[in-house]
């Protein structure tokens, strides 16, 4: 932030926020890559790919899972590094929407409750 360079906790995190991820980092929010080195990002919670995905800064989808050029909080670098910029910050990451779905809505009753 302001041009210098520091250690700021997850929870700290904002939209715009310039971050590196590097090899064995857990990543902190839904971030778009800026500059890239060999990174493979593990992300098999949200799309069930068994195999850590490589990334780069170009490849942009449709829909975002499917991107390239984007990493999503919760997943994790299994090697190389990236600049990347932070888009979307806690219940407002993918990962957060999708828990927010779980967890919300009416259900119906079980035949138990009947």
């Amino acid at each position: 932030r302001d041009g210098k360079s520091s250690q700021t906790p997850a929870t700290d995190l904002v939209a715009g926020d310039v971050m590196t991820v590097n090899r064995g980092d857990k990543v902190p929010a839904d971030l778009r890559m800026l500059s890239v080195t060999n990174l493979k990002i593990e992300q098999s919670s949200l799309t069930g790919e068994p195999d850590a995905i490589a990334k780069d800064v170009n490849t942009f989808e449709e829909n975002p899972l499917e991107s390239k050029n984007v990493a999503f909080f919760g997943t994790s670098a299994e090697a190389g590094t990236c600049t990347a910029v932070v888009v979307l910050v806690g219940d407002g990451t993918i990962m957060g929407n999708i828990a927010s779905l779980a967890a919300g809505g009416d259900r119906p009753p079980t035949p138990i409750n009947l």
